[in-house]
C-alpha cells in the first residue's frame, strides 16, 4: 500500500577509475503532520572506502513560508 507521508531516497557515487564505490547516503523522511517532519539520513564521509559515517535525526515544522523550526541531532561514527 502506497503512503503520501513518506519519503525514501538515496545517492551513491562510484569512482570509475578506483572502480569502487567512493560515496553513498540514503534517508527518509514521514510527515506525521501538515507541515511538520520527522526524518533519518546516513551519510558516508570517507573518501578513501565506504564505511559508517555520520547519522542525522532531524525534526521541523513549516510554521510559514518564510519560517522553519526544527531541530537536528548528529551524531559522527
Amino acid at each position: 500500500m502506497l503512503n503520501n507521508k513518506f519519503l525514501f531516497g538515496g545517492n551513491l557515487i562510484f569512482d570509475p577509475v578506483k572502480q569502487q564505490l567512493s560515496k553513498y547516503d540514503f534517508g527518509v523522511n514521514y510527515q506525521p503532520a501538515n507541515n511538520a517532519y520527522i526524518g533519518f539520513k546516513h551519510e558516508s564521509t570517507s573518501k578513501d572506502r565506504v564505511q559508517w559515517g555520520k547519522f542525522f535525526l532531524y525534526f521541523f515544522h513549516n510554521a510559514s513560508a518564510f519560517q522553519t523550526v526544527g531541530t537536528e541531532f548528529n551524531f559522527d561514527w
